[in-house]
């Protein structure tokens, strides 16, 4: 039996359930509850329907990207065999999310779209053990607390950050705007590589 090849297609509205689904699987509900992801003990309700995938799939330059998560754990087994790269492997990490960010503003071919989304997630979750181990090293009295403290600044700013990506879609360019600020910060995160505790 042969497994067939890894596919890469526009949404269309026959995908709507299928989306739905797999969104809340993973978020809300019992079903999310197996996995670390689960939202369902803060919050109540759907966490995307038919009206919003329907407006994802009718806007004009729009992409869902599913899958990126999977560079968290193998960023932090990367960086454990290789902990003298830790900097350079982060470092390279937040400058391919960057110049993946700008690419999609430039509004490229679905292909490379496509191409510049997936190596925006894949390198926005390969610091994530760099940054944690950080943490634990800065305040190694309380490695709990920092780790806690790191995560919680991050839920803060998706939380804060999230509605003002949204509202920056309906400015004038489509989204150019969001994805230039994103850019600006990978570019920033990358200059604070540097001096951060890694």
């Amino acid at each position: 039996m042969t497994t067939p090849a890894l596919q890469f297609r526009p949404a269309t509205h026959a995908d709507t359930d299928a989306v739905i689904a797999l969104v809340e699987s993973a978020y809300r509900g019992d079903a999310s509850r197996a996995g670390w992801t689960t939202e369902a003990d803060f919050l109540d309700g759907r966490r995307t329907g038919e009206d919003d995938i329907a407006a994802c799939i009718d806007r004009e330059r729009s992409l869902i990207l599913l899958g990126g998560i999977v560079t968290r754990p193998g960023g932090g087994l990367v960086l454990r065999r290789h902990p003298d790269a830790t900097r350079r492997l982060v470092a390279a990490s937040l400058g391919l999310g960057a110049v993946a960010v700008v690419v999609i503003a430039a509004d490229p071919p679905l292909w490379l779209a496509t191409t510049a989304a997936a190596v925006a997630g894949l390198a926005a979750g390969f610091p994530f053990a760099a940054v944690m181990a950080g943490a634990q090293r800065a305040r190694p009295d309380a490695p709990a607390a920092a780790v806690g403290l790191t995560n919680g600044v991050a839920v803060l700013v998706i939380v804060v950050a999230t509605p003002l990506a949204g509202l920056g879609f309906d400015l004038p360019g489509e989204g150019d705007l969001v994805f230039v600020t994103l850019a600006a910060l990978w570019g920033t995160a990358l200059l604070a590589v540097r001096r951060a505790p890694l």
